[in-house]
């Protein structure tokens, strides 16, 4: 059996689908890369495929204190599209500290229906 080879002329060519009025469906660049389409709801993904990754960053100095703090504006609202879904969260916690006899740590709460949890 033989592959069906479809292939742009010229080395930047786009190959492109496009609807009977000549709109751009699905567009994938020379490097292919899709830089035009949509997936419908139909779509399966293969087990174990990471859907969406989320993310923030904080950068600025907090005082050390005997008490664990919030970091200002460092959080991340998830929303489940099934309740089968899995989350993997990490964490890298930076520090440093000019007196050699300090420490610090770090935990992360989980925030569901305006309850903290721990765990």
């Amino acid at each position: 059996m033989s592959d069906l080879i479809i292939k742009p002329s010229g080395t930047s060519a786009n190959f492109k689908v496009q609807n009977p009025s000549g709109t751009d469906k699905i567009v994938m660049n020379s490097s292919g890369t899709i830089t035009t389409g949509t997936l419908g709801s139909g779509v399966t993904f293969p087990t174990g495929h990471v859907l969406r990754v989320l993310g923030d960053n904080y950068t600025g100095n907090l005082e050390l204190t005997t008490t664990y703090q919030d970091v200002p504006n460092l959080s991340v609202d998830i929303t489940l599209s099934s309740q089968s879904n899995k989350i993997a969260v990490m964490a890298n916690l930076a520090t440093y500290h000019s007196a050699s006899a300090t420490s610090c740590a770090g935990i992360l709460i989980k925030t569901i229906g305006g309850t903290a949890s721990l765990n």
